[in-house]
């Protein structure tokens, strides 16, 4: 008897397919044939705590100074709470390209919600219920074999490496440098045996991220020398007998842009690093970045200074970060520690704090101590937690100390 109500049920079923075929869409009107996609993202809520205020609660770079001799606060506490980061994407695969030697086509579309914050130069700064899309990745990737070609917008080539705390601003201006901008590279990973080699290069957009405009022509400075940035990478990656399965893995890189300000002057910047990933055990690893250069705003360095305006020159700095990971399936803690260090003689010094709470005063040094921790129930739930000891220090102001907490709850998808 169920054998002949399911024969049953599949047969209405198909009656009912059958007469309203033409109002139910097929794959291609989707997506052309030949072509797949695989949607991803998660669901996140973050909950942050600030003893003392920072540059901005929900994307901060520094602690503000505490020095109330000029006018500042000292512990002023914040508290806020976002969904900015939750985050939708598609990854797209393609058939062969038999007019293009076969090669194979890829790419992969990436937003979240994180670009419109109370504080941030925007026309509906503080309507917090009204946040937007930010593209974070939108890229074609065409591969033969080894190599390949990539175009749109993608993380940076240098610092591939991320920290595990800090996940709105990923520690940038505090010791971690790179993010993602518009791009064209070429890239070239061979196998050699277990292990992997990996040489990339290419050309990006300089201003993406400080949009730095010193003469006010109304043209970003890197766009005006009519020079792209150039980036590229020379990465290694090997299999070490102390750790079966695990493989260790290190890069060097660097950076060079132009930018002209006509009668503001013109300057350069640039950056060199190295990135290293080493597993110490089968669920333990050291990893993290060194690095130096100069002009490095665009870069995600110098605590976002990268031109002394009223000396006309580049501020050079130096720093990185290195952190402890353990890993189980169901459980991740990290513990870790940052800093970013600009030449101290190349900073302005002011002494004053402008109506917004912003220092106008060189920041000479933004360092961090923190631990991560995340749990995994299940079913794609992640409950975490960081802490971060945050300082960071001024030429001629008090420094700015904070203990922020990040709570964190997130289902992935």
């Amino acid at each position: 008897m169920k054998t002949f109500k399911r024969m049953w049920g599949f047969f209405c079923l198909a009656i009912f397919l059958c007469m309203f075929e033409d109002n139910f869409a097929v794959a291609e009107d989707i997506i052309s044939k030949g072509n797949t996609l695989k949607f991803y993202g998660f669901i996140r809520l973050d909950i942050i705590y600030d003893d003392s205020k920072t540059d901005n609660a929900q994307i901060p770079f520094y602690v503000l100074s505490e020095d109330t001799a000029a006018s500042a606060k000292a512990n002023d506490a914040v508290y806020t709470m976002h969904p900015r980061l939750s985050r939708l994407g598609i990854d797209f695969t393609g058939s062969e390209m038999p007019y293009l030697f076969d090669g194979k086509v890829a790419g992969k579309f990436e937003i979240d919600f994180q670009n419109r914050v109370p504080g941030v130069s925007d026309p509906d700064s503080g309507v917090e219920s009204r946040a937007i899309p930010r593209i974070r990745h939108m890229y074609l990737r065409l591969k033969w074999d080894n190599f390949f070609v990539l175009g749109g917008q993608n993380w940076d080539i240098i610092s591939p490496l991320i920290p595990s705390v800090s996940n709105d601003t990923l520690m940038w201006n505090a010791g971690n440098t790179g993010d993602r901008r518009p791009q064209l590279r070429i890239g070239y990973e061979p196998q050699i045996g277990n292990n992997e080699l990996s040489f990339v290069g290419g050309i990006a957009l300089t201003g993406a991220l400080d949009r730095k405009d010193l003469d006010k022509n109304s043209t970003r400075d890197g766009e005006d020398s009519g020079m792209p940035q150039i980036q590229g990478r020379a990465g290694y990656t090997f299999a070490v007998p102390w750790a079966a399965g695990k493989k260790a893995g290190t890069g060097i890189w660097g950076a060079y842009l132009w930018e002209d300000a006509n009668t503001a002057g013109k300057y350069t910047g640039n950056i060199i690093g190295i990135d290293f990933s080493i597993p110490l055990a089968e669920k333990l690893s050291v990893r993290g970045e060194t690095w130096s250069g100069q002009n490095l705003s665009d870069l995600r360095g110098g605590i976002g200074q990268g031109i002394n305006t009223s000396a006309k020159k580049e501020i050079k700095s130096a720093g990185g970060w290195i952190e402890l990971l353990y890993v189980l399936p169901e459980n991740l803690l990290a513990i870790g520690l940052t800093l970013d260090d600009p030449d101290d003689n190349d900073l302005p010094g002011s002494s004053t704090i402008t109506s917004s709470g912003t220092t106008t005063d060189g920041r000479t040094k933004n360092q961090t101590y923190y631990i991560a921790y995340r749990f995994k129930p299940g079913s794609g739930v992640e409950i975490g937690m960081d802490y971060m000891y945050w300082r960071t220090d001024y030429r001629t102001l008090k420094e700015g100390i904070n203990n922020r907490v990040n709570m964190v709850l997130q289902y992935n998808f």
